[in-house]
């Protein structure tokens, strides 16, 4: 199967000349990863939204021209599903613009498309359990700590989220890109020296209650929760304590993998 059976074709875009205020509302709006940049049905780049919230400057006048960046992967309409996923994955990217010959631009292309295509597939990975794909190293945030330091973490790490706990490491939530930008934080707001003390806490803007899925649970279990609730991850519970993570990432490397 090629990849233009599966992509979004209704993926939304941007132009370069339109203000970056307009693209974080289309970020917003949709909650997506990216916007690819089109001119005149051509692909030109490419915004992330860690590429939107990292904005440093206060002009009203920023276009999206002055903050474009290169995709690092384009991929063309006739690749195929599996060689098009372990793309993505060799660069750590969940999604990629789709183009012809030409650089027109079609379409995105992304971890779920192919997730959700081997959901109904005959195929041993969706027996298998999630335990054996999970990460069980995990990076947590408190409920308390100021959202400046998320914002450290997820530039440190490269995580568009993290668990929430309590300091009794009881899960309470989670917190990822989305509800900064929902909340409209800027990295000038994140990286303000009067953050920690007057900003708000991860507990004002945490997802609540997190989206748990047990340790013995399979793949395809994990999947459909991901396609249904149109999340990137879930968190892995064991007699009510986190023990792990799973995301979009590690379900296709267990497609892959088999």
């Amino acid at each position: 199967m090629k990849i233009a059976d599966l992509m979004d074709k209704k993926h939304p875009t941007v132009t370069p000349n339109v203000s970056a205020a307009y693209a974080r509302t289309i970020f917003r709006r949709f909650g997506v990863r990216v916007l690819p940049v089109v001119s005149h049905e051509k692909l030109v780049g490419i915004l992330s939204r860690i590429n939107i919230m990292n904005i440093t400057a206060t002009r009203s006048d920023l276009m999206v021209s002055d903050i474009i960046e290169e995709p690092l992967i384009t991929l063309y309409f006739h690749e195929d599903l599996f060689e098009a996923t372990r793309k993505l994955l060799k660069v750590d990217e969940w999604y990629a613009p789709v183009v012809d010959n030409q650089r027109f631009y079609l379409g995105i292309y992304g971890l779920e498309h192919f997730i959700e295509h081997m959901i109904n597939q005959d195929h041993p990975a969706n027996n298998q359990r999630v335990e054996r794909f999970m990460t069980r190293e995990l990076e947590v945030v408190y409920a308390g700590d100021p959202i400046s330091k998320v914002w450290r973490k997820m530039l440190t790490f490269r995580y568009a989220g993290f668990p929430v706990v309590t300091t009794k490491n009881r899960l309470v939530g989670i917190i990822t890109q989305i509800d900064l930008l929902k909340h409209g934080f800027t990295r000038l707001h994140l990286e303000s020296e009067s953050a920690p003390r007057r900003g708000p806490k991860v507990q004002d803007i945490m997802s609540t209650p997190p989206i748990t899925i047990s340790l013995k649970a399979t793949i395809k279990e994990a999947a459909e929760i991901m396609i249904d609730r149109n999340i990137g991850r879930l968190l892995v519970i064991d007699n009510k304590k986190l023990v792990g993570i799973i995301d979009r990432d590690d379900v296709a490397r267990a497609y892959l993998m088999f």
